[in-house]
């Protein structure tokens, strides 16, 4: 058994572990430096069936050290050859494709038809030098009515968290996810979705029509979002780094006392 003083110091190092983790769920990605890359899934659901599913890939994946590889930034993709963004493209494209899988029930597994280009974060366009660059492939479709949910997978041949974040008509939809390797999404319940709508607004004449969100190139049209509000999944990437840590904490303490 530990000493009394040996017990004091491992609850110090505890108590100090959940102040620290608690303050990162609160603090802004700002202050995070170069946080582990992840492979946000958003989807954009609208009356009518009209979608956007997206995902987004950082180039920092392909790094051995991806939480120390610094951002590709834009200037460097403007000085990059046309061979070396297809480069980058190929390896995105087998990275989500080893990584998620996308299922509408009923009906199961889908493969979407992904258009690929560089945008920053969010789909947002590059406009500044040091803007970080990411690859984001987006597919839009209709959804039949018959489709009542769609969730994800993520597949275990993989090393990232999987945020699995939705919209429907412009609005956050509250609940979210993070997947890591070897989970699955809930379902989310398109039909319930698009009967809150139709009863709230009733028929609308642009039902089926593009997507709002949907822009020039597609960009997310988020001027009306605060910032925090334009990815809901931050509070749940904190709050899941937060159970990681209390896991990995409680299992080194109860070795210890062991």
């Amino acid at each position: 058994m530990l000493s009394d003083s040996a017990d004091w110091e491992a609850m110090r190092s505890f108590r100090s572990t959940i102040i620290f983790l608690a303050c990162l769920a609160f603090a802004g990605p700002e202050v995070l430096g170069h946080p582990i890359p992840d492979l946000p899934v958003r989807g954009y659901f609208h009356k009518g069936g009209a979608a956007i599913l997206r995902v987004e890939v950082d180039p920092r994946c392909f790094a051995k050290d991806a939480e120390q590889e610094p951002y590709l930034q834009k200037w460097v993709l403007d000085e990059s050859s046309e061979a070396e963004k297809k480069k980058l493209f190929a390896q995105a494209r087998e990275l989500i494709s080893k990584s998620i899988t996308f299922h509408f029930e009923p009906g199961g597994q889908v493969e979407p038809d992904f258009e690929w280009r560089f945008t920053s974060h969010d789909a947002k366009r590059l406009l500044e030098d040091g803007d970080p660059v990411v690859m984001t492939a987006e597919w839009k479709t209709v959804i039949s009515k018959e489709v009542r949910g769609y969730r994800i997978k993520a597949l275990d041949d993989h090393e990232f968290a999987v945020p699995f974040i939705n919209h429907f008509e412009g609005k956050p939809i509250e609940r979210v996810a993070v997947l890591f390797p070897g989970e699955e999404s809930f379902l989310l319940d398109l039909s319930r979705h698009q009967s809150k709508a139709a009863a709230k607004q009733g028929p609308r004449a642009d039902a089926g029509a593009e997507p709002r969100n949907a822009g020039p190139e597609g960009a997310v049209d988020e001027v009306s979002m605060p910032r925090r509000a334009a990815w809901p999944g931050w509070r749940a990437l904190a709050g899941g780094a937060v159970s990681v840590g209390l896991w990995a904490l409680a299992r080194a303490v109860r070795e210890r006392l062991g």
